[in-house]
């Protein structure tokens, strides 16, 4: 392991600089991203940046009160900390598949929040020089649901270069919507080619030859998102020769890399030891000695 933070460090880092801004306006709500830079940074530099993705069944903001950073604000601490900038980002918030939709009407998919998180990329590239970051190091990390909008950016049209990450690592990831769990997330906005749309937003059935070097992690007391979902991206992205790496984790549930929720310490901490390390053997960043 290359970083031997517990987790208790972890949560008492605070980034000296810290920055929160919209990078769009969808319908009158902004979409917020906080940076979080490390010691010494200046504007013009060439820092990796690593985009912090949050999950939870794809709720996200759907108002303009200011924004915190989210759940997974302690990760981007943490990159700080080791010497990139950390990010996270929030999308458009996706009301529950029981929540009733008017027929006909225009309404929010999970394809929109995947164009969210591009637009949050172009936004950081557009703007790198401002950031001081390195816009052909920009790397994404997501929990669950956004473990699937990290991998949609790995694999939908990821060879845009204004658009375009470096790497992502995907927790827990859904990357099949045809799976019957997760399927009423297509169906409830639509039914009349919910197959194709499925697939369409399924990072399983988008990853290609030359994907951007990907880590999964899942655990295999999963029971939310069957582990299935990383084995199977695991094993068609290595037939196609792409550099896919998997860790599944004996003795453990969902979420696993969020505190206070279903992991012990000693999860997390190795979710973040075992993220930290791809994202640097790859370039993503130099830890700060």
């Amino acid at each position: 392991m290359l970083v031997e933070l517990t987790v208790e460090q972890i949560q008492k880092l605070r980034a000296k600089k810290t920055e929160t801004i919209n990078y769009k306006t969808v319908d009158g709500t902004g979409l917020p991203m906080k940076l979080y830079y490390p010691d010494g940074h200046t504007i013009g530099g060439k820092y990796g940046a690593i985009v912090c993705i949050h999950g939870g069944s794809w709720r996200a903001v759907n108002d303009n009160s200011p924004w915190d950073g989210g759940i997974m604000s302690p990760q981007a601490e943490c990159f700080a900390a080791l010497g990139a900038v950390g990010i996270t980002i929030s999308y458009r918030d996706f009301p529950p598949p029981e929540d009733a939709r008017t027929p006909g009407g225009r309404h929010i998919t999970l394809y929109d929040l995947y164009i969210d998180c591009r637009d949050a990329i172009r936004f950081l590239k557009k703007n790198a020089c401002r950031f001081g970051i390195d816009p052909d190091r920009i790397a994404v990390i997501g929990d669950s649901a956004g473990g699937h909008l990290a991998g949609c950016l790995a694999t939908i049209d990821n060879d845009e270069e204004d658009g375009r990450i470096s790497a992502a690592v995907m927790c827990n990831p859904i990357t099949d919507l045809t799976d019957p769990s997760w399927h009423k997330y297509i169906e409830c906005v639509c039914k009349d080619d919910a197959e194709s749309e499925a697939k369409k937003v399924s990072p399983l059935y988008r990853v290609k030859e030359n994907c951007v070097p990907v880590l999964l992690m899942h655990g295999l007391e999963d029971t939310c998102v069957l582990p299935r979902h990383s084995m199977d991206f695991y094993e068609k992205s290595k037939k196609m020769g792409n550099r896919c790496n998997i860790q599944l984790f004996p003795d453990t549930e969902h979420a696993f890399i969020i505190f206070n929720y279903t992991a012990s310490d000693e999860q997390i901490e190795r979710a973040m030891h075992e993220a930290v390390d791809f994202l640097v053997d790859i370039g993503s960043f130099t830890v700060k000695r």
